[in-house]
């Protein structure tokens, strides 16, 4: 019996479980048995992933332009299985306050917690340190950005950026309790996450963590 029949008898299930989904997501199907066809006919190849962002002299990291946004709610994202949500992400993304875009192009920039000192590692330090550097943040960007950096990020990358979380520089959103959240995620759960943190302007962060904000922001023609 020919022994490529058995090349895959020490890969266990689960791993077997989170290749498909991967595939799955990557492909854009919700069927794992369209994902498997689709690479064994070809019409899927698998390639190395190059590297999407670039690091400035000043540390600051800048990710490739993510594709044009199609004007997805809040509740479609919810609905979106190539991410998970915690509740209190859930919560955020169906406030009213949760305003997204549609045809725009969006240049995410990144401000690693390394460039600040540890005892100034602050949220507002962080809001100064984006205004010095001419980079969008606050009620100037639309929360979605922490949805399509999730969508289009993997945990891996994020691991190659030397993060572990990240927080985007939203304008904060009120919660059911009435605590200010910004969504985020990290890269510990096994499969991608959506999350959320305190806005707390004077809290201290970790090295580890990193600052969503925009680079650039572009209205293309549509006829959306």
């Amino acid at each position: 019996m020919d022994d490529e029949m058995f090349v895959i008898a020490n890969v266990l299930p689960g791993k077997l479980n989170a290749m498909v989904k991967n595939v799955m997501r990557q492909t854009g199907t919700d069927d794992p048995v369209e994902a498997v066809r689709l690479v064994n006919s070809g019409e899927w190849v698998i390639t190395p992933k190059k590297q999407r962002w670039t690091v400035r002299a000043d540390g600051i990291i800048i990710l490739d332009a993510l594709p044009a946004t199609t004007g997805i709610t809040g509740q479609q994202y919810i609905d979106d299985p190539t991410f998970n949500k915690t509740k209190w992400a859930k919560d955020i993304m169906k406030s009213k306050d949760f305003w997204v875009t549609a045809g725009t192009i969006y240049t995410l920039a990144i401000i690693p917690g390394s460039v600040l000192s540890d005892d100034q590692r602050m949220l507002e330090n962080v809001r100064a340190k984006a205004d010095r550097c001419g980079l969008l943040h606050g009620k100037a960007i639309s929360p979605e950005i922490s949805c399509l950096f999730r969508k289009y990020y993997s945990n891996q990358e994020i691991k190659q950026m030397g993060l572990a979380w990240l927080v985007a520089m939203h304008e904060s959103i009120m919660d059911s309790d009435g605590d200010p959240l910004l969504l985020g995620t990290d890269r510990h759960d096994s499969s991608p996450l959506l999350d959320t943190d305190c806005d707390h302007p004077v809290g201290l962060w970790d090295r580890g963590d990193g600052f969503v904000c925009v680079s650039s922001q572009e209205s293309q023609s549509s006829d959306l």
